[in-house]
């Protein structure tokens, strides 16, 4: 038995909210009923990449969770050992880790492009697959019709409108028919949050702001038209301002943009189901 199984045998049977306490336990309690959690990145790195750390984190991720679940049931997706899921910019594992009882690692793969996160994930769970990508595709992985769910998690929301936009071909090309896509944009109202970058962040942001024109009645025409909305900001080592910066991404661009190959099933943005917005979206058969 791996040690993956192992966690789908010990806490398969129990609900999505004793799972979430398990998993909170495992912040500060590596063995649990006998199963040993992957160590986590020091806090630093969890708030790097997340903006948060510890419990804190996976709060924030159990609610994505328990949605990802929710619409997949919707779609008549089964969950299940033989489901093949990428985690697109798995980072340090957070949501990977938290998956680990609902799927098998040889189905299950996460991609992200900085390769001390992969590094630290093939780490701390050395049963899990994890590879590195570039900032544009392709993937490093054969075959197209290939998965039944793809997950992007605080991706989206920091992508340009190339990458973005190439990102989606690419993932057409690999998910299945009828396959789910499931990613996050930052929401409406960041756009007060640019305003405040723009008063009192550093010299870049001022700089990005201006380069772009910005004000809080033009980008909320922009969102409201349908526009894609995006400031490059880089964020750092391989994270470089031609694709990497934040993004607020409107359902009117997803319903004009990714509609050729893609069915928008949901576009969420209330506060009470995650501090981003959640695009939903079938491949089309």
């Amino acid at each position: 038995m791996t040690d993956n199984e192992i966690f789908f045998e010990n806490f398969g049977a129990l609900t999505d909210d004793e799972w979430r306490d398990v998993v909170l336990r495992s912040c500060q309690e590596r063995v649990i009923r006998g199963v040993e959690f992957p160590p986590p990145p020091d806090e630093c790195l969890q708030r790097q990449f997340v903006g948060a750390s510890g419990a804190d984190a996976f709060k924030e991720a159990f609610i994505f969770y328990k949605e990802l679940k929710k619409y997949a049931s919707c779609l008549d997706i089964r969950l299940d050992r033989n489901t093949r899921v990428l985690d697109f910019g798995v980072g340090w594992g957070r949501f990977y880790r938290i998956f680990l009882r609902d799927f098998a690692v040889e189905h299950f793969i996460g991609i992200d492009v900085d390769q001390k996160c992969i590094d630290f994930c093939r780490a701390s769970m050395p049963y899990g697959r994890f590879e590195k990508c570039s900032a544009f595709p392709p993937l490093p992985l054969a075959g197209n019709s290939t998965f039944e769910v793809i997950y992007a998690y605080s991706v989206f929301s920091h992508l340009s409108e190339l990458a973005a936009r190439l990102w989606m071909r690419e993932f057409a090309r690999i998910l299945k028919p009828g396959g789910m896509l499931i990613v996050t944009t930052f929401k409406r109202d960041h756009i007060a949050v640019w305003q405040n970058k723009l008063e009192t962040g550093g010299e870049v942001w001022r700089r990005v702001l201006s380069d772009i024109d910005f004000s809080i009645p033009k980008a909320l025409a922009d969102f409201d038209a349908g526009r894609f909305i995006w400031v490059g900001t880089g964020g750092g080592g391989v994270l470089s301002n031609d694709f990497f910066g934040q993004a607020i991404i409107s359902p009117a661009y997803v319903k004009s943009a990714w509609t050729d190959t893609f069915e928008l099933v949901d576009y969420v943005s209330e506060d009470h189901r995650g501090p981003q917005a959640l695009i939903v979206a079938k491949k089309s058969i």
